[in-house]
């Protein structure tokens, strides 16, 4: 019974903390998002697959900018402590790294 009654306070505490929340479109316009990662900066990029480029998304307005390409697809990113970036592309089966 205490497992039951627990189960079911943790649910309403959870469906709580959800009904709390507040979602909104952070950016937009994008062909085909793979990835996502955050520099030491606390600056967002992502990666688009098909046109293989990574953009930085303004935090104030959500615009991007093309921070870099790799002429092919773009996977997954992510940054090392000094922000050199890493891309996996898989067309080309590389792993490219943009420093700074």
């Amino acid at each position: 019974m205490k497992k039951i009654t627990l189960t079911i306070i943790t649910l309403l505490i959870i469906q709580l903390i959800n009904s709390q929340q507040t979602i909104t479109t952070y950016s937009s316009g994008y062909n085909s998002i793979r990835g996502i990662a955050i520099n030491s900066n606390n600056e967002v990029y992502v990666s688009e697959y098909y046109t293989g480029k990574v953009y930085s998304i303004d935090d104030n307005t959500g615009s991007k900018t093309e921070y870099a390409s790799t002429g092919f697809y773009a996977n997954n990113i992510i940054f090392k402590a000094n922000n050199d970036l890493f891309i996996t592309e898989p067309y080309m089966k590389k792993i490219i790294l943009k420093t700074l």
